[in-house]
């Protein structure tokens, strides 16, 4: 089930819809639905939603719209969950093993001994975010990281700040590389922005494999999954393994720019033609689901490059969403 049908109300016209469909079930989804004074948008728009709901689904072989009752639907939604689930735990077990397949088969290959190399995959981010405390406060030299997004909220950014200034007063060297599309978002620049002032060495880059912290060359944390960082996180510890991250950090370091070359009206801009569209569209006040058939991609898609422009400009609403990005030149 996507989130954003978990996480916005259903339109009343929608509800009402399936209310005249349930009183007259008998007749059929396409006869009531034609029968009913609905412009085609506002038929297309509902049907999108009973079918995200599983309240209205499709005969394979005739294509022909059926109507489910809401106890079908949740039945159905708890069976793709628990697929969903079962899923993201193979996932976790071959990612493990693939690490664990590392170690124990190429790593006797190396002329020092693996034995001080140690793998733990970490899943409830309690337990993850106790270890990262740990984990900074027993560096003693040196921190790298790497944050390729996604954008985070502006109060999980404020909420940084205290750390970050806590790791500056203890003269620890500080290398951060971020995406250049995060900070068209005015609350990450001005953070950076911040950190440059506590001494902080950034740099910008246009392209970043994954999310990655490493402390003094000897421990780092990884995601479990890069496209879905509340999947939990890897800490490797030992010299060994993270040598190769931290080729792998130096390598993009020496690719990307200064912090201080970068200009904002730069980076405001900083969208791709995909994103472009869609604040067009948004702007002119198309539906997410017609914005999808335009562009040919996932609704899931849609709803997510809207949510990121809209923190980007800092908006609470599709329209002032639209407005701002006028004010600030993006249209």
């Amino acid at each position: 089930m996507d989130a954003k049908r978990a996480s916005e109300s259903v339109p009343q016209q929608t509800l009402d819809i399936y209310r005249t469909l349930r009183l007259r079930e008998d007749e059929g989804v396409a006869a009531v639905l034609s029968s009913l004074d609905l412009t085609e948008g506002e038929e297309s728009d509902a049907v999108t939603v009973l079918k995200q709901l599983s309240l209205l689904t499709e005969r394979q072989q005739t294509g022909e719209l059926v109507l489910v009752r809401p106890e079908a639907a949740l039945l159905r939604v708890a069976h793709e969950s628990e697929t969903v689930y079962g899923e993201l735990q193979s996932q976790l077990s071959d990612n493990f093993a693939l690490v664990r397949r590392l170690v124990d088969d190429f790593m006797p290959l190396s002329v020092q001994d693996p034995s001080d190399t140690t793998i733990q995959v970490i899943t409830d981010p309690h337990r993850l975010a106790v270890i990262l405390d740990d984990f900074t406060e027993h560096t003693q030299r040196e921190i790298l990281s790497m944050h390729p997004g996604p954008l985070p909220s502006k109060a999980m950014v404020e909420d940084a700040l205290p750390r970050s200034q806590m790791l500056a007063e203890r003269g620890l060297r500080m290398r951060s590389i971020y995406l250049q599309r995060l900070i068209s978002a005015s609350y990450v620049l001005d953070n950076l922005r911040q950190l440059a002032d506590l001494k902080y060495e950034i740099r910008i880059a246009s392209l970043l494999p994954v999310r990655l912290i490493i402390s003094d060359g000897r421990q780092a944390i990884i995601p479990v999954d890069p496209e879905n960082g509340r999947a939990g996180g890897i800490l490797i510890s030992g010299t060994l393994f993270v040598r190769s991250l931290v080729r792998i950090f130096n390598y993009f370091w020496d690719s990307s720019s200064s912090f201080d070359e970068i200009s904002k009206s730069q980076l405001s801009v900083d969208m791709s033609v995909e994103e472009q569209a869609v604040l067009r569209m948004l702007a002119s006040g198309v539906k997410d689901e017609k914005i999808a058939r335009s562009l040919g991609v996932s609704l899931r898609t849609v709803a997510r490059i809207v949510a990121d422009l809209m923190t980007r400009l800092e908006a609470e609403s599709r329209f002032q969403a639209g407005v701002r990005a006028v004010q600030l030149g993006w249209l």
